[in-house]
């Protein structure tokens, strides 16, 4: 998070910005497929109750996380209508993924 907000404003030029966007990208995908393969194991090697609030938060972060491939292709171009509103709604997003996804850390670890 820390790099997707102030990598972009470190660039000077429009190669710089397009490396800090193709680092932010694959970054985004590294961490989806270790989240997937967590939840896989999770879901493989724990039986616990179903209303567990760690399980419930997990699988709605995940499901946020899953959307993301999705919300890149649906992503409007820069300067047109929609881009402004766009990027609110990926930051407000990624950033409640974030909070939920942390917090839930320390609430599997009350477990």
């Amino acid at each position: 998070v820390f790099f997707a907000r102030y990598g972009k404003e470190l660039g000077n030029n429009d190669a710089e910005v397009k490396l800090w966007f193709h680092l932010h990208r694959g970054l985004q995908v590294l961490g989806l497929l270790l989240a997937t393969a967590g939840l896989i194991i999770a879901a493989t090697k724990f039986e616990t109750e179903t209303d567990l609030l760690h399980r419930k938060i997990g699988i709605a972060v995940m499901t946020v996380g899953l959307f993301q491939p999705f919300n890149a292709v649906i992503r409007p171009h820069p300067g047109t209508r929609f881009r402004p509103l766009w990027t609110w709604m990926h930051r407000i997003v990624g950033l409640g993924a974030l909070v939920l996804g942390m917090f839930n850390v320390f609430e599997g670890i009350k477990r």
